[in-house]
């Protein structure tokens, strides 16, 4: 991790910066961020907003990786939440990253226990701020890229 730059900006929220080029998180040097990220957790989704672009490779891409899509604005894939495969995290990254290039805010969700799906998915309906989805499911984490492509955050109740 040593071409990752990591800030602590308060108890419960750090940046991560990639000193070499814009986020790529199928790269080695994420394997311990994503090993403690998703240490004892139950359930993980990736949720985002403002599609990019679309081609013939993003439905494949989203069927592989999601056990089941929880929120899609009228079929648009404009704001999408799924939930996702554990293979996803653990072996499938590359594709993961790629999902993740899709969308302009990608975001990973992780749950302590997959009983607060019901929580998560009543907050994104309402476009909620992740403040809101972190002071409302305990355990939970979100990791999410903001306007510099070349940094993520990750904020934990």
């Amino acid at each position: 991790m040593s071409s990752l730059d990591i800030k602590q900006h308060q108890l419960n929220l750090v940046s991560i910066k990639d000193l070499d080029h814009d986020v790529d998180i199928s790269e080695s040097k994420w394997n311990n961020m994503f090993d403690t990220l998703t240490m004892d957790c139950e359930a993980f989704y990736f949720y985002s907003s403002r599609l990019n672009f679309m081609d013939d490779e993003y439905q494949p891409l989203l069927t592989s990786l999601a056990d089941e899509t929880l929120i899609d604005d009228n079929g648009s894939y404009w704001r999408v939440l799924c939930r996702l495969k554990p293979i996803a995290l653990m072996f499938n990254r590359k594709q993961l990253a790629k999902l993740w290039q899709y969308y302009e805010h990608p975001a990973l969700i992780v749950l302590k226990h997959e009983r607060d799906e019901v929580t998560l998915v009543a907050k994104c309906k309402t476009k909620c701020h992740y403040d809101e989805i972190i002071n409302a499911i305990d355990g939970s984490a979100v990791m999410y890229q903001g306007m510099e492509l070349d940094v993520v955050w990750i904020k934990t109740s």
